[in-house]
Parts: C-alpha cells; sequence; structure tokens
C-alpha cells in the first residue's frame, strides 16, 4: 500500500515537471518567433527606407543626367538613410546611365536606368553643318545653362571636327558640343509634320488674327503675293508704325496706344524700326522679310514668318532688342549688334545650300535659341569686357506660347524643355536589393 503511494507521488511529480517543461518550451518559442516578428518588421523598415533613398538617388541623377557626372553625389534624408549616385555617360554622349543606391542600417537598394542626356533636341545652337564657327572676345560663349550641350550638329567644315567642338573653351555645356544626326527640326519646335505644314499653319494664323485685330491696325491680304511690297517703319518716337506699298502706294499707320497686336501680311517686307518699342506684330512675308532695326533703343516684339521658299536678312543693332519668334525658309545674314539682349527663337526651316551667317558684335546676347535645318557660318566679336553670347532659355521661348490671343500660338508652339532626360523616356529601370 506504501510503495503504492510512493509510486503516485513520483508519477505526479514527472507529470509536473513535464507540464512545466512543455511551458517553458512554448514560452521560449513564442519569445523567438515574437523576436523573428519584430527582426523581420525591423528589417521591412529599414529596406522601406533604403528602396525610398534609392528613388531619390536615382531621381536626382535623373535630373542631373545633361551634366552625367561620374564624382558621387550622397547625403542623408529624414528618416536617417542615406543615398548616393553618379553617372556614366556613352561614346556618343547622348545617354547617361544612372546609379542610385539607398542605405539604412545592414538594408541596401540599388536601382539602375539609362536616359538620354538632353530631353530636348533644341538648344543654344543647331545646324545641321557648322562650316565656321569664330570666336573673337575673351568672355564670347555659346552656354546652354545646364539644359545639355550647348551645340547640336551633324557635322562640320573645319578639320578635327569633334575634337575641336568638344575642347572649344568658349562652349558651356555638358557635352559642349553633340554631334548627332539632326532631322527636319520643325516638327520639334512646333506641333506640325515639316516646314510647308508649319507655312500652311502660319497662313491660317494669319487669317484667324484678321477675323479678330481691328481693321486700323492691319494690313491683310488673303494672297500675300498681290502685294509687291511693303515697307513699315515707326514715326516720331512714339512706337506709332507707318507701312506703305512700293511706289509710294496707300499708306497705312498703327497706332501703338490703339493695338495690342499688328497684322500685316505682303509679298516683300521691309521693317525698319527706328524709335522706341513698336506694338507687337503678327508679320506673314511670303516671297522675302528684311529686318533693319539701327536706331535708338529699337524694340521689335511679335511672331514673324515667310513662305514656302522665303528668305530673311535680319540687321538687330543700336541699344534695343529683338523678342520674339521668327520663322523663314532661308536666310541671307543674321546681325546682332550693338547692345542689344534678343529673346525667344529663330529658325531656319528650309534645308537648302545656303550658308547663312550669324555675327553677333559687342555686348550683344541672344536668349533662346537659334536652329537651323541647314549649315551655318558662326561668327562672334567681342573686345575687352564684352560678352557677345547666345544662351539657351526655355522659359524665353516658351514666353511666346501664349502670345495673340491664347490658343492661336500656344497650340502651334511645342513646350521647350531643360535639363537631362525624364524617368519616362528610360531605356531600361531596375532594382537590386542587397541585406
Amino acid at each position: 500500500m506504501k510503495r503504492t503511494i510512493n509510486n503516485e507521488r513520483g508519477m505526479a511529480i514527472l507529470i509536473a515537471l513535464t507540464i512545466m517543461l512543455l511551458i517553458l518550451i512554448i514560452a521560449g518559442t513564442s519569445m523567438t518567433i515574437s523576436q523573428l516578428g519584430y527582426m523581420s518588421i525591423g528589417s521591412e523598415q529599414k529596406y522601406q527606407l533604403a528602396t525610398a533613398a534609392a528613388e531619390y538617388a536615382v531621381n536626382s541623377g535623373v535630373s542631373a543626367a545633361a551634366t552625367c557626372s561620374q564624382t558621387a553625389s550622397s547625403g542623408t534624408l529624414t528618416g536617417g538613410a542615406s543615398y548616393s549616385y553618379f553617372g556614366r555617360s556613352d561614346n556618343s554622349s547622348a545617354y547617361c546611365f544612372v546609379y542610385g543606391r539607398g542605405q539604412m542600417g545592414t538594408a541596401s537598394v540599388i536601382r539602375v536606368t539609362v536616359v538620354p542626356r538632353s530631353s530636348s533636341d533644341i538648344t543654344a545652337l543647331v545646324a545641321n553643318n557648322v562650316s565656321n564657327e569664330t570666336f573673337n572676345g575673351g568672355n564670347s560663349a555659346i552656354s546652354s545653362n545646364g539644359c545639355g550641350p550647348a551645340v547640336i550638329y551633324e557635322s562640320c567644315g573645319f578639320s578635327n571636327c569633334s575634337s575641336t567642338m568638344a575642347a572649344e573653351s568658349h562652349l558651356e555645356g555638358s557635352p559642349k558640343a553633340q554631334q548627332k544626326t539632326i532631322d527636319d527640326m520643325t516638327s520639334k519646335l512646333f506641333n506640325v509634320a515639316d516646314w510647308n505644314d508649319l507655312v500652311n499653319r502660319n497662313i491660317a494664323a494669319a487669317a484667324t488674327l484678321n477675323s479678330s485685330v481691328p481693321a486700323a491696325c492691319k494690313f491683310y491680304s488673303s494672297n500675300a503675293a498681290t502685294v509687291a511690297n511693303t515697307t513699315c517703319t515707326t514715326i516720331n518716337n512714339s512706337g506709332d508704325i507707318k507701312c506703305e506699298t512700293s511706289g509710294g502706294g496707300t499708306t497705312y499707320i498703327y497706332a501703338s496706344s490703339n493695338c495690342s497686336t499688328v497684322l500685316i501680311t505682303a509679298g516683300q517686307m521691309t521693317i525698319n524700326d527706328t524709335q522706341n518699342q513698336a506694338p507687337d506684330m503678327f508679320v506673314y512675308a511670303q516671297n522675302t522679310l528684311s529686318i533693319s532695326l539701327n536706331g535708338n533703343q529699337p524694340t521689335l516684339s511679335g511672331y514673324f514668318c515667310t513662305g514656302a521658299t522665303g528668305e530673311t536678312s535680319f540687321n538687330m543693332g543700336g541699344d534695343g532688342g529683338f523678342t520674339g519668334i521668327l520663322t523663314t525658309a532661308r536666310a541671307n545674314n543674321i546681325t546682332l549688334s550693338g547692345n542689344t539682349t534678343s529673346e525667344g527663337l529663330i529658325f531656319v526651316g528650309n534645308s537648302g545650300t545656303e550658308t547663312p551667317n550669324v555675327t553677333i558684335n559687342g555686348n550683344d546676347k541672344m536668349q533662346g535659341a537659334m536652329v537651323f535645318n541647314g549649315n551655318v557660318e558662326m561668327t562672334r566679336n567681342g573686345g575687352g569686357t564684352a560678352y557677345p553670347n547666345i544662351e539657351y532659355s526655355a522659359d524665353r521661348i516658351n514666353a511666346w506660347k501664349s502670345k495673340f490671343g491664347g490658343s492661336l500660338l500656344s497650340s502651334l508652339i511645342k513646350t521647350a524643355s531643360c535639363g537631362g532626360g525624364s524617368l519616362s523616356s528610360a531605356t531600361s529601370r531596375t532594382k537590386t536589393t542587397v541585406y
């Protein structure tokens, strides 16, 4: 009997010990699972922060793709994650490989992408062939202000073209000059198919303005070729414009105080602005357009265009400037001299055999862009501290999108861009995660 009781007590102790062991095992397992869960949550949080930092890094690299610097940039974001990025350019300097890394503790995320170095084919100077480029004056420059290359060209007419252009100290951009195939630039500047389409749109724009501009502020012909020649000058220091046809024909006077826009169409057009600022003008010359501004602070403002084969001669002197857009099939000489500051776009759209000479003298500056479907010779002369410059400014071009009745030119002129590539234009985009 006593032995039975002792056996029962032994079994009870054994069962109790077994239950305690099971409780300890369950408790230990629960603690381990809890700790693993906590570590998993911590790792996920680190990964999320590292991912955000990697996104920030590669986006920063894309924004700086025009420079595509091989020197790594780094920093720390709110939350403690660090980031770094750098770029590598391809042999043609057309694309940038961007490497971005985000780090949070032991979690590391890497993102890479390839983007164009310039989100636009437009810069300070674009030409199919740069047959000659002469720099006189220590501060003379062509620059893109961080918007990609200073010059885009397909070929050039002097020896060792690529190395000469790349080494030219007066070009300011990254790369300084980019050699690439240049297609018809018309469709890249305007929402049109080609040059002839742009001419037709310009004629349509003139017709649209004809229905909205007061009669006293226009000289419009549905067939500009029927008007042999029209010469316009400003008068009496007022900025008013007097226009007359060839041979002492009918005289038209447009008062700037009464005209927000002056509309003029003719076969041949000569504009001599010698006094102060004229009102905004929309000018369509079917055959030839001659602009000569040499007075005291003359400023010519507006949209000027020629027909499918029209030719323009442009001479900007004095202390004024040209603010607007000029589109012409061909160009003779384009000269900026004196102390002018011109803004906007000069576009020569016909890829003929002519080679216009662009000459910039004194302290002149062209802010916007000069684009040639064909050839160009560039001569810039500046003595002492003079700095004749061409500076690409997308803002200056875009300012003209809303001129002359809002949608009229807003729908015609494409938005100019500045900077490197965009994420939407990436040719590859991958992610690597390292713990």
